[in-house]
């Protein structure tokens, strides 16, 4: 398997040749098992990671149009309409399955 799913974090951009999602104030354990699955797909990802305390809101506005999905931890103060899904702690990658290539 080579995969080459990759983060990108700000204040990077890239261009789109993969599915793309974005990650909003995922909490560690969310990112061990989104790192731990990534390992082990033969899909490819480009996964945006922002962190609410950032507050680039500009950027965040860039990037989010362009993603196939968004997936907002429910703690977070961010939001982003009208295609985010707000996902409780330790329930991301049941949200990230249903997402197809």
């Amino acid at each position: 398997m080579s995969n080459q799913s990759r983060y990108i974090t700000h204040p990077s951009i890239v261009d789109k040749d993969k599915t793309t999602i974005l990650v909003v104030d995922p909490s560690q354990e969310d990112l061990d098992q989104l790192t731990s699955h990534l390992q082990n797909t033969d899909v490819d990802y480009d996964v945006y990671l922002y962190d609410g305390d950032i507050g680039d809101l500009q950027w965040l506005n860039h990037i989010s149009p362009n993603c196939d999905q968004t997936l907002i931890d429910d703690a977070s103060q961010v939001s982003i309409m009208p295609t985010s899904t707000r996902y409780t702690a330790g329930t991301l990658l049941d949200h990230f399955g249903k997402i197809t290539a």
